[in-house]
């Protein structure tokens, strides 16, 4: 039997290629985490038409470190991609998936659609992966769902699915005539009355550029804990552990993560207390407020504990603040961001009610909470 050619560099149509089923291949950690989370988090199809899941969806956070626990870093960045990506794409993927009419929906097992979602995005949206991989990642997976029936019925589908697909997220807005247009509402997944109302009011003009800035990520910025580390060597640390981030210009402190990449939360720096996330325009509220050495500050509504702690580190961790937080279950958030960034050791004042009302205040340490304060942050 002669051997099979080696694919060529960058994507391969499935049709130039063995069959996805030729072979059987392991299915990646993340790809199998992703499906398995998005059939916990939205149990249903959803309805490609308005894009509400049936069932209840549960959108990742940057605070969840439950989510694949058991990967590594490097697949825990790429699930997360590829679990935002599906879920922030879905209307736009069914409906590319339903123009081909290449299957009953209806008719097919819920894991399976989810498997030619992802399959779908992964075409468009991620430049690295190849059409043959996807093919038989979606395969191979079918088949661990549902037996070799499913696997045949997905790799009789991903092949043809994969051959029609746009490219690249760019070919969306070059596809001929024919093949149907897509409008701003299905390419940027969001229901019609909201595209109808968005574009009623910035005009039928800028709808696109205003429903992309829906989808683009939100930024996520870190601030350094210089009592720790300084700016250029943390930098350098998360480096070499997967983490890109880079310093805003003029900013001291601040650092933005840039995606993809392993997430900062997922490193050994954010473990010794580092860094934090703070967003850069709350760092900036303590940039204005300027305390120096020796002062006493009261930090109103201080939870989760950003700007608390860059007041502490502005001290020099030896000043005098009073953390105010009224509610219970965000003042526990203050206390242990607090002792993860400077130890249980810390001499900040955690209050529970306004300073000199008498009443009892939690407090990480028993000194006297200063009756007159040189700086207040409100910051509500």
């Amino acid at each position: 039997m002669p051997r099979p050619k080696t694919p060529r560099a960058g994507k391969q149509r499935p049709s130039e290629a063995r069959s996805p089923d030729a072979r059987s291949a392991p299915v990646s950690a993340a790809r199998r985490a992703v499906v398995d989370e998005l059939l916990r988090a939205v149990p249903e199809a959803a309805d490609p038409q308005t894009a509400k899941p049936t069932g209840p969806a549960r959108v990742p956070d940057s605070s969840d470190q439950r989510r694949y626990a058991d990967l590594g870093a490097q697949d825990r960045a790429l699930a997360e991609r590829l679990f935002r990506g599906v879920l922030q794409n879905l209307r736009l993927l069914d409906w590319l998936i339903d123009r081909e009419a290449l299957f009953k929906r209806d008719r097919t097992a819920t894991p399976i659609i989810w498997l030619l979602r992802l399959a779908a995005y992964q075409k468009i949206f991620l430049d690295s992966s190849r059409d043959y991989a996807i093919g038989q990642q979606t395969v191979e997976q079918a088949r661990a769902l549902g037996g070799p029936g499913a696997a045949r019925f997905a790799n009789a589908v991903v092949r043809r699915l994969l051959e029609r697909l746009p490219e690249s997220e760019d070919d969306l807005g070059r596809r001929p005539a024919s093949a149907g247009s897509i409008s701003a509402a299905v390419r940027y997944s969001v229901p019609d009355d909201v595209a109808d109302r968005l574009g009623a009011g910035y005009g039928a003009d800028s709808i696109g550029s205003v429903l992309e800035g829906f989808n683009r990520p939100t930024e996520v910025w870190l601030r350094v804990n210089t009592l720790r580390v300084g700016a250029e060597q943390l930098i350098c640390q998360l480096e070499a552990e997967g983490v890109r981030c880079e310093a805003a210009p003029g900013s001291g402190a601040a650092l933005r993560w840039i995606r993809p990449s392993v997430a900062p939360w997922e490193s050994e720096a954010w473990g010794r207390g580092e860094l934090t996330i703070q967003d850069l325009g709350a760092q900036l509220a303590v940039r204005l407020l300027a305390p120096r050495h020796g002062e006493s500050v009261l930090d109103m509504c201080a939870a989760p504990g950003g700007k608390s702690g860059q007041i502490w580190e502005a001290l020099g961790g030896r000043g005098s603040l009073s953390a105010w937080e009224i509610d219970p279950d965000r003042r526990r958030l203050l206390a242990e961001s607090l002792t993860r960034l400077y130890g249980p050791g810390h001499s900040i004042e955690i209050l529970d009610s306004p300073p000199g009302n008498g009443s009892g205040a939690a407090k990480v340490e028993s000194a006297e909470v200063p009756a007159k304060f040189d700086a207040v942050l409100v910051d509500a």
